[in-house]
């Protein structure tokens, strides 16, 4: 199996939002990204990354101000990414083709959301701060959306 980590690198002193994925043996993945790592050219950084049987990536953290997820297939093409002001993003989860985020508005409330595979959130869970929650730190699905 491939083992994916999501974080930052730093390109010219500026944070940007990466992807990392390596073989079992441990070594970069030369398939994928450029010798094995994704930059996404944007500043920022990922906290957290879910993958897929098929290898479909969905990454979540932040980029200045705003909350960020990333979506890419098992070759680190395709997908793109969504931003949502003022919010931080700290775990997300798989669950078919939307990616299920979770983390802090911009006032320290738990903030979910869903994300379709277009990058849209999903009217039924659009951003939904929860007051009186404090900030989540990660996020699981089961099979067709059982927790």
């Amino acid at each position: 199996g491939r083992i994916v980590v999501a974080g930052w690198e730093t390109v010219n002193g500026v944070r940007q939002p990466a992807l990392a994925r390596f073989l079992a043996s441990g070594l970069f993945d030369d398939g994928f990204g450029t010798r094995g790592i994704l930059e996404l050219g944007i500043p920022g950084e990922l906290r957290a990354v879910a993958v897929e049987g098929a290898g479909t990536i969905s990454a979540a953290g932040i980029s200045g101000a705003r909350a960020l997820v990333v979506r890419r297939d098992a070759s680190g093409a395709g997908g793109g990414e969504a931003f949502h002001d003022a919010a931080a993003l700290n775990g997300v989860a798989l669950d078919g083709a939307r990616s299920l985020v979770a983390g802090r508005d911009g006032s320290g409330q738990l903030l979910l959301s869903s994300i379709d595979a277009a990058g849209a959130p999903e009217p039924a869970l659009a951003w939904r701060s929860f007051p009186g929650a404090g900030e989540a730190f990660g996020a699981a699905a089961g099979p067709a959306g059982t927790v």
